[in-house]
């Protein structure tokens, strides 16, 4: 990829508020800002405190809220308008170079118009696997999962065949796309993680909001409480460990529609003061949350290159984690962590590293080193060659712009 001046980048996205994806894109632009470069972040919802605000915001990113609509969901999920008067009207004075789309949903209908409208190219992250999430569909089509997931596969090869370039945030997304055969070239190019925030050290949040005791051990989940992010796995894992260790407690840091069978499974089973659930947590306090625990654990399988496993590495926590390509380069067996193959393997690599303190000492500083290789300016500094790039491949041929 080539060196490139400063550019102009249209960033769409939709969706969930406070989910990883808006913490990588919202990272990302302000990275990019940073850099030089005027990013506006088209969004359904009015910006939230989470990357933005947690980035000494100065200004210059800026935020342009779409016209939307909510889905009629338990969960707060938004989808903007197909078509927008506003939006056109600002596209055509902001003269961008390039248009970055990180969502499949509606919002790749406005941003292919405007990519027409104004002959600007388009990049598309493939940030969601979205065959791990047809079990939402399944109450309208019933249990039709060889069919749901041929329709899930053509839709994702349309999405990223109308994109100049598609980037793949880990080698997980990248052999899916490969294994598609989409037109488009694919550029495996990694979430980033603030490294200025997300750093080893102490902290007693946890135990001060959780009025826990100095003695007490915490097993650490980040994540929707949703059954593609498996916390009940999470939860089984716990509550065989802690047949065993009195110390040891649970945070479950996020929230969703399984948090109340959560909570009534652990006051069955006589669990409910060693399982806490803190609700969706203001990002400035995520890295007080990391540095409160003493082991990161993970039981899902339908991540691309979670944001959470970034900032618990960062943080310096080692991992005990379901094995998964999503994963590679950042949960290292042996080394900063445990990536296993099931929930029995879990438990006793989980159980290895609550009992042993020289190997959780060295897997955490294993932890942080592994981290650095994440820092958001260079996954900014890669994108902004790859937009280079793509800016001169549609000067030189504008008839396949989308």
């Amino acid at each position: 990829m080539s060196q490139t001046g400063k550019l102009r980048i249209a960033y769409f996205l939709e969706g969930m508020p406070a989910s990883g994806v808006e913490t990588s894109t919202s990272l990302t632009a302000h990275a990019l800002a940073k850099a030089g470069h005027a990013v506006t972040v088209f969004t359904p919802w009015v910006r939230s405190d989470r990357a933005a605000r947690a980035d000494d915001d100065d200004g210059r990113v800026e935020f342009f809220r779409l016209p939307r609509f909510r889905l009629p969901s338990d969960q707060e999920v938004y989808w903007s308008m197909p078509v927008s008067v506003s939006v056109t009207t600002k596209f055509g004075r902001a003269h961008y170079d390039v248009i970055h789309v990180h969502a499949s949903t509606v919002v790749c209908a406005l941003a292919w118009q405007l990519s027409r409208l104004f002959s600007v190219p388009v990049v598309y992250t493939y940030h969601t696997m979205s065959k791990e999430y047809t079990h939402y569909y399944r109450r309208f089509f019933g249990p039709a999962d060889l069919w749901l997931e041929s329709v899930v596969e053509h839709y994702d090869r349309l999405i990223c065949n109308r994109a100049r370039a598609v980037v793949a945030p880990s080698h997980k997304a990248a052999a899916y796309l490969e294994r598609l055969a989409i037109e488009p070239p694919v550029f495996v190019i990694p979430n980033g993680v603030d490294e200025r925030r997300f750093y080893p050290g102490q902290s007693d949040y946890l135990r001060e909001r959780f009025f826990l005791p100095d003695t007490a051990r915490i097993l650490l989940f980040v994540g929707r409480l949703n059954q593609e992010k498996r916390p009940d796995a999470v939860y089984a894992v716990f509550r065989r460990l802690a047949r065993w260790r009195p110390e040891l407690h649970l945070v479950m840091a996020g929230a969703g529609p399984m948090e109340a069978a959560l909570r009534a499974q652990a006051a069955r089973e006589g669990l409910a003061s060693r399982v806490h659930f803190s609700g969706v947590v203001p990002y400035a306090m995520m890295p007080e949350v990391y540095r409160s625990a003493d082991l990161w654990l993970s039981a899902s399988t339908s991540e691309v290159h979670p944001m959470a496993a970034l900032e618990a590495v960062a943080s310096g926590l080692p991992v005990a984690a379901l094995a998964d390509d999503a994963l590679r380069g950042v949960v290292e067996h042996g080394v900063n962590g445990f990536a296993v193959q099931d929930i029995d393997a879990l438990v006793q690599v989980a159980g290895e590293l609550l009992d042993d303190t020289q190997l959780r000492a060295g897997m955490a500083a294993a932890s942080a080193e592994l981290g650095r290789r994440y820092r958001v300016d260079a996954t900014a500094a890669r994108l902004a060659e790859l937009y280079g790039d793509v800016r001169r491949w549609a000067k030189l041929r504008p008839e396949l712009a989308a």
